[in-house]
């Protein structure tokens, strides 16, 4: 039973987000109401709050699947315990590269603040096991979350550049850019 219960679950978050996805090609993300989602996703409106709390949250939950692919590659390099800085910073564009079309889509749906702030989640949940590996010495653990904001929001905006140039530059050179701008801020809170 409780398979069957998981499977409408899924299958019901993917008919809402789908109904989003749909609606943001149409409309400014401002202008869509849940009803609009509900109606295309042909889902109740209480079924939507079961799920949800707010299209805000719906939004979220669709940047996050983006970044699934990436949160599992970063999983897999580090259970091979081969993760450094230009592969994290390749595997991020990676994962960009192959989900461009939903990213460009929530970009330039006018909510940029929102997912900056979820990106910013994303890479210091993903950065944590990093961090296990290489320790921070314990004088510089109080600047640790301003250097993460400066780090998510400068790959956040080196990602944004990149979809909207179309991804030109190979994956492996934004990696590089990543891990260059990553690397002397590593030195100065190193263990």
């Amino acid at each position: 039973m409780e398979s069957s219960t998981d499977l409408r679950v899924k299958r019901t978050r993917r008919w809402l987000q789908d109904a989003l996805r749909e609606l943001l090609q149409e409309k400014p993300y401002q202008k869509i109401k849940i009803g609009e989602i509900v109606y295309r996703a042909e889902v109740a409106r209480p079924t939507f709050y079961l799920h949800y709390a707010s299209k805000d949250d719906l939004l979220i939950s669709v940047f996050d699947d983006l970044f699934s692919d990436f949160r599992e590659a970063i999983e897999k390099e580090l259970r091979r315990e081969n993760i450094d800085l230009p592969l994290f910073g390749t595997l991020i564009f990676n994962c960009v590269r192959k989900n461009a079309q939903g990213l460009r889509t929530i970009l330039d749906a006018g909510v940029e603040s929102l997912v900056e702030k979820r990106f910013r989640v994303i890479l210091v949940d993903v950065q944590q096991p990093i961090k296990v590996i290489e320790p921070v010495a314990t004088e510089s653990e109080i600047l640790v979350p301003y250097l993460d904001d400066f780090v998510a929001s400068g790959i956040f905006a080196l990602l944004k550049r990149w979809v909207k140039e179309d991804m030109v530059i190979p994956d492996e050179t934004m990696g590089l850019i990543v891990a260059n701008m990553g690397k002397g801020l590593r030195e100065m809170v190193k263990a």
